[in-house]
């Protein structure tokens, strides 16, 4: 990697922030260093404002961000001098801050911004606003909310990082499974006249019942018939099946991340598990190598920087681009000769395609291959 180009992308975004009178938000790539631009934005303040004591608010979506992590780039870049500056909150929090002035406000991993957090923006007062993100968000309401609080200001895309050497190269592995319509293990009908059915029996009932609610204008109900068919197709036997063969045929000696998409099926992939219910140590024990692999479901998606990851799979995507681009930049930190390699589940034939089509349209096609499950 060249430090050289990385330190011109760092220096050209916290310029262009400064141009933009302090105000506005830095869209990075994963790896591509958003934290060091905020440590030269504390720098910038002190150094070249003469603001010797300058007060800053700094807002993360999780505990482990405001309590650990920010604290161990202070440390890396040998800036703690200025970490007593900081006022650290998490963004559920911040709406209970009132009367406060702040000389700069840091909104880290800026997609987590909600309404209930623009009440924090009229209840105090700043001089300048940095938002931090990999993947700005793409909903209408959190749009309208980073272009009033920080527009974006400085974008820098995951390609365009692989390219310029500051992040690492990666390849995705599509494994395409189809629905088992043989095996009959989904419970279905009523509690009366109960029966199992195959997967993709239940996956058509499942979208008729969609459609069905859609015709009779029960908006709200069919929404949470798709939502219970997003969970049916995270949680197929065959998905998990295929998960697990990867797992112990092609990454057997990888350190990896496993992205499931419910605790249950966390549990069942790896001993070792990072969730909202996981008990024990399982994240620092992967953090110092005393483990090698790791099944999460949500909490690993952004912000956390994990040492010389080699693979991940991916058992579910849906169509927010910024989850799969997360998840990808826990796997694509630099360093010599290493390839990130991210296998992606998709079952043919269903709303999953969707997704991926719309989760992906921005990665580059050449670096995915498509492989049948049946050939792995």
């Amino acid at each position: 990697m060249s430090t050289t180009k990385k330190n011109e992308i760092q220096n050209e975004a916290l310029q262009t922030w400064i141009d933009n009178n302090c105000k506005g938000s830095l869209a990075m790539a994963t790896g591509s260093g958003k934290s060091r631009c905020a440590l030269l934005a504390i720098e910038y303040l002190v150094k070249t404002l003469g603001i010797k004591k300058p007060k800053i608010l700094l807002a993360v979506p999780t505990e482990s961000l405001r309590d650990q992590n920010w604290l161990d780039e202070f440390k890396k870049w040998k800036m703690t001098k200025y970490y007593k500056f900081l006022d650290r909150y998490c963004y559920v929090s911040l709406n209970k801050l009132e009367n406060n002035h702040y000389d700069l406000i840091i909104l880290d991993e800026l997609q987590n911004i909600t309404e209930n957090n623009s009440k924090f923006f009229s209840q105090n007062t700043s001089d300048r606003v940095l938002g931090l993100s990999a993947t700005p968000p793409s909903d209408e309401i959190k749009k309208m909310l980073v272009k009033i609080h920080c527009p974006v200001v400085y974008e820098y895309r995951l390609d365009d990082a692989v390219e310029n050497g500051v992040v690492a190269p990666y390849r995705i592995n599509l494994v395409q499974i189809q629905l088992d319509n043989t095996n009959k293990y989904i419970q279905a009908g009523t509690k009366a006249k109960p029966f199992l059915t195959t997967e993709y029996n239940h996956y058509q009932y499942l979208s008729k019942q969609i459609l069905t609610l859609k015709y009779a204008g029960k908006q709200k109900a069919a929404m949470f018939a798709q939502l219970n068919r997003q969970r049916f197709l995270g949680n197929l036997k065959s998905k998990t099946d295929v998960a697990k063969l990867i797992r112990d045929k092609y990454i057997t000696n990888d350190r990896s991340l496993i992205f499931c998409h419910s605790i249950a099926q966390a549990e069942e992939m790896c001993s070792d598990t990072f969730h909202s219910k996981s008990k024990g140590n399982s994240l620092a024990r992967l953090r110092a190598k005393e483990i090698d692999k790791l099944s999460c479901v949500k909490a690993l998606n952004e912000g956390e920087n994990i040492p010389d990851l080699d693979s991940a799979i991916i058992i579910q995507v849906n169509s927010v681009e910024r989850n799969i681009i997360q998840q990808m930049g826990r796997i694509v930190r630099f360093r010599p000769n290493h390839e990130a390699v991210i296998w992606i589940l998709v079952t043919v034939g269903t709303q999953d395609e969707v997704w991926w089509e719309k989760c992906s349209e921005n990665l580059d096609k050449q670096k995915i291959t498509f492989i049948n499950s049946r050939n792995l």
